[in-house]
């Protein structure tokens, strides 16, 4: 009993988004990035948001614990600047959300903000 208990908690407590971007520096105006969130499947999952933050971002639907678990996008365009923030923000039917976040470097970029 007390196992049962223990996978219980750790589900609660365990992240159910995960992140990976590639790749993880970019040269822009060529520069493109591929998002894959892996979302657990788990019957109260509802919506994932992938995107850039400031940038663009992508909502789909989840079926619950019936949903495939990798889902992707890729972003053709990223600007000159410093860095970006690739994330993963999934909702549930509680209304919880859980959030995996990636930085990714940007190279290429003069002072004035446009590619070299």
């Amino acid at each position: 009993m007390l196992a049962v208990w223990g996978w219980l908690l750790l589900a609660a407590v365990l992240p159910r988004v995960s992140i990976l971007v590639q790749p993880r520096v970019v040269d822009p105006p060529s520069g493109w990035l591929r998002i894959e969130c892996r979302v657990a499947r788990h019957p109260e999952n509802r919506r994932l948001f992938i995107g850039v933050a400031d940038l663009t971002d992508s909502a789909r639907q989840i079926d619950g614990a019936n949903d495939r678990v990798i889902h992707e996008l890729t972003v053709k365009y990223i600007p000159c600047q410093p860095q970006v923030t690739a994330y993963c923000e999934l909702h549930d039917a509680r209304g919880v959300v859980q959030r995996a976040a990636q930085s990714v470097l940007v190279v290429g970029c003069g002072d004035d903000g446009e590619s070299l």
